[in-house]
């Protein structure tokens, strides 16, 4: 079925060990205009007919608008850690690296929550107002 979109000619899973709870997310994403492609298709009907509930959660989700903006916030929330461990990620003794960006992480996870909280009409900024 992949086979007939294609932007998702690419799209196949491979073994990694690095990060892979932000790997995948950051992939997944950018399949998404695919994705949704698939599940809005005629060839989608087939399988619906099979799992009709589960078809129609995955329909509306990949179809959501919020879902997608749950994926990008959590994707923002760790795209500053996910570049610490990329730089950090070689052959080479780089911890001290670490403890060097840790200040500029900090301060930019802080940045993506207070955007989100605002976002979302909190008053009272929890998340964002705790303090390390």
């Amino acid at each position: 079925m992949l086979s007939n979109f294609k932007l998702l000619k690419f799209f196949f899973v491979v073994q990694t060990k690095f990060a892979s709870t932000i790997v995948i997310p950051k992939r997944f994403r950018s399949f998404k205009k695919g994705l949704q492609e698939i599940v809005i298709s005629d060839h989608q009907y087939s399988y619906k007919e099979d799992e009709i509930n589960k078809a129609l959660f995955v329909e509306e989700t990949l179809l959501s608008g919020i879902w997608w903006d749950k994926v990008n916030y959590k994707l923002a929330f760790t795209a500053s850690m996910y570049d610490v461990l990329r730089k950090i990620d070689t052959n080479v003794t780089s911890l001290y690296l670490v403890y060097e960006m840790w200040d500029s992480v900090i301060d930019k996870v802080r940045k993506v929550i207070y955007r989100q909280e605002r976002k979302a009409g909190i008053e009272e900024l929890k998340f964002y107002n705790v303090r390390p």
